[in-house]
C-alpha cells in the first residue's frame, strides 16, 4: 500500500490539472503572434532600404505618413520616412481602394490604403451559392485558449466571436483554480502520508537498535545457546535489509513528493502570468476562408453574454446580413459554420428547435470550435451566434445560439457605420 500512495497521487494530480494545462499548453506561442497597431492597415514587406546602407527585413510592415513601423520580436520599430531609401515588397494585394476624407468641405485628402479582401476571397473560394456566400465571411479566431470561430458583421472589418473565444471567462477561473486546489489538497495528504510513514519508520529502527543492543548483551552473557543467537542475528538481518529498503524507497518517493510540489507552484505561476497577460490582450490572429492569416484587434467584450467584438482594419470585407428569427419557423432548416477540431469552415445543418430567453436551440451540430461561428438561414443571413453544445445521457446534444439581436444591442455604438 506504501508502494501505491505515489502512484495514486501522479495519477490524480495530472487529471486534475489536465484542463489547466490543455489551456496553457500554447502559451509559448502569445510572444510569437504578430502585434499590429490599432488604426494603420497591414502591408506584407520584405526589405526596407535604409539611406545609411542598411538592410531591414519585416514580415509586418505599417505605413504612416512621415514613419514607417515594423514588426520585431513582438513589439513595433518606428523609423522617419526620411531616413527609407525604398521598400521592396514581398508581395502586394490584389486590388487597393483609396479612401479620402474631406475636412470642412476642403479637397479630398488620400488618408490610406484599404484591401479589398471581398474580391481576394471571391477569386479564390468562387462562392456560388447563399451558403457559400455566408461560409466566404466566416473565419477562425485563435487565441492562447484555443482555436474558436466567428464572422464578419459588416462591410468594414467588425468581426463577432465569443467571449471565451478570447478571453478567460470567470467560469474558466474557477475550473482552473479548483484543478489547483485539488491538487494543493492531493499534495497535502501525500505529505501527511509521507510524514506519518517517516514516524513509522523512526519508531521501527527505535525497535531494531533496541533489538540489536539486546544481542549485544545476549553474546555477552554465556548461558545464552547458540541457537538463540543465531535466531536473534538472523532477525537483526532481516529487520535491517527491511529497514534499508524501507528507507531508499520512503526517500525517493519523497523527492517525486517535491518534484510535484515544485511542479504544481510551477504551474500556478505560469496560470498566473498567462492570465494576467489573457487580461491585457489587444490582437488576435484570425485566419480567413481562404487560409490567409491575419490580426484582428480587440473592440469590446460584453458584460452580459458570451460575444466579443473584434476588427480588422485597413480592409473591405464579405460580411452577414442580420436576419430576426421571429421570421423563421420552428422546422426550418438552419445551418452552422464553424471550425469544428481544426476543420476550417466546415457546414453542418439542422433546424430551428425553439426560441429559450436569449438562446435559440438547433438540432444542427455545433461542436469545439464552432463557437463564435454563425447560425444562419438558407438565404445566408445570421440568425445567431453559435456559443455551446448540451450533452447528456441517451442523448448526443443540443446545440445553442445567441440571437444576432443581441450583438447590435451590445455593440451597436461600436460597430462601424
Amino acid at each position: 500500500m506504501k508502494n501505491d500512495i505515489l502512484e495514486i497521487y501522479v495519477t490524480d494530480l495530472i487529471i486534475n490539472l489536465n484542463h489547466t494545462f490543455t489551456m496553457l499548453n500554447k502559451l509559448i506561442l502569445f510572444a510569437c503572434l504578430l502585434v499590429v497597431l490599432l488604426c494603420s492597415p497591414v502591408v506584407h514587406a520584405h526589405n526596407i532600404y535604409l539611406k545609411n546602407g542598411k538592410v531591414v527585413t519585416a514580415s509586418v510592415l505599417i505605413e504612416e505618413k512621415n514613419v514607417v513601423r515594423y514588426e520585431k520580436f513582438g513589439g513595433m520599430i518606428t523609423l522617419l520616412r526620411s531616413n527609407i531609401a525604398r521598400i521592396e515588397y514581398d508581395q502586394k494585394p490584389e486590388k487597393k481602394v483609396f479612401l479620402s476624407v474631406q475636412e470642412d468641405g476642403g479637397q479630398s485628402e488620400e488618408v490610406t490604403e484599404k484591401y479589398d479582401l471581398v474580391v481576394c476571397l471571391q477569386k479564390a473560394l468562387q462562392p456560388g451559392t447563399a451558403i457559400e456566400k455566408a461560409n466566404m465571411a466566416t473565419l477562425a479566431v485563435e487565441s492562447d485558449l484555443g482555436s474558436g470561430s466567428g464572422f464578419f458583421i459588416s462591410p468594414h472589418g467588425d468581426i463577432i466571436t465569443n467571449r471565451h473565444v478570447v478571453k478567460v471567462t470567470d467560469e474558466m477561473k474557477k475550473q482552473s483554480l479548483s484543478q489547483f486546489n485539488n491538487a494543493k489538497k492531493h499534495l497535502r495528504k501525500v505529505k501527511i502520508s509521507l510524514v506519518s510513514e517517516k514516524n513509522r519508520y523512526l519508531s521501527a529502527k527505535e525497535i531494531y537498535y533496541s533489538r540489536k543492543t539486546t544481542y549485544a548483551r545476549a553474546k555477552k552473557n554465556s548461558a545464552t545457546s547458540s541457537a538463540r543467537l543465531h535466531s536473534m542475528h538472523q532477525t537483526l538481518k532481516s529487520d535491517y535489509t527491511y529497514l534499508h529498503h524501507w528507507k531508499k524507497d520512503y526517500e525517493a518517493r519523497a523527492k517525486e513528493y517535491k518534484k510535484a510540489e515544485q511542479m504544481v507552484r510551477k504551474a500556478k505561476l505560469t496560470y498566473d502570468t498567462f492570465i494576467r497577460g489573457m487580461q491585457s490582450r489587444k490582437f488576435y490572429k484570425v485566419i480567413l476562408a481562404d487560409a490567409t492569416a491575419v490580426n484582428a484587434h480587440l473592440i469590446k467584450v460584453s458584460s452580459k453574454y458570451d460575444l466579443a467584438l473584434l476588427r480588422l482594419k485597413g480592409y473591405t470585407t464579405p460580411y452577414l446580413q442580420p436576419r430576426a428569427i421571429s421570421t423563421v419557423n420552428q422546422g426550418d432548416t438552419v445551418f452552422a459554420i464553424g471550425n469544428p477540431v481544426g476543420l476550417h469552415n466546415s457546414i453542418s445543418s439542422g433546424v430551428y428547435s425553439a426560441k429559450r430567453a436569449h438562446h435559440i436551440q438547433t438540432s444542427a451540430e455545433i461542436s469545439p470550435g464552432n463557437s463564435g461561428g454563425p447560425l444562419i438561414t438558407p438565404d445566408g443571413k445570421v440568425i445567431g451566434i453559435n456559443t455551446k453544445k448540451l450533452v447528456g445521457k441517451g442523448f448526443e446534444g443540443v446545440g445553442f445560439a445567441l440571437d444576432i439581436d443581441l450583438v447590435f444591442a451590445e455593440f451597436g455604438s461600436f460597430l462601424k457605420k
